[in-house]
């Protein structure tokens, strides 16, 4: 019962995030504080995907929160692993190869993958250690 009440205010927080912000860039900058306030991970990101038909993507980044090395290539296009910017669903990634794309101040290994609007947006959680949250992640953002 006290998992379900924290993680119905989590996704009530994030409604309320969601509803109260029309710009995109501010929208995406909040929506990414509270993701990484109710999940643990120090770095968030934000992409808009860029499809190729090969084994890599194109990702278009549009917001960092928590790495000035990341907030250097916000506006760039990258090419990222396809794990990276599947268009289905949620995924927690154990890969500091796939991260290592990042050149972030701090080597990632760990990572919240969140895909919506048909897989051409994907919020990136970043983190250099395994997450310790109380809830299943994945579940929790479905």
């Amino acid at each position: 019962m006290d998992q379900e009440r924290a993680i119905l205010s989590i996704l009530y927080d994030m409604a309320l995030t969601i509803g109260g912000e029309t710009r995109v860039d501010a929208l995406l900058s909040k929506v990414l504080q509270r993701f990484l306030y109710h999940t643990g991970f120090p770095v968030g990101l934000a992409l808009t995907v860029i499809p190729d038909a090969g084994r890599r993507r194109r990702g278009y980044i549009h917001t960092v929160i928590g790495d000035h090395r990341l907030e250097e290539q916000q506006a760039r296009r990258l090419e990222l692993p396809r794990r990276l910017v599947r268009s289905e669903g949620i995924e927690l990634i154990d890969d500091a190869g796939c991260l290592a794309v990042f050149g972030a101040e701090r080597d990632y290994r760990h990572c919240l993958r969140l895909s919506f609007d048909g897989g051409n947006m994907v919020i990136l959680l970043l983190s250099p250690h395994a997450p310790s949250a109380k809830f299943p992640l994945t579940q929790i953002f479905l």
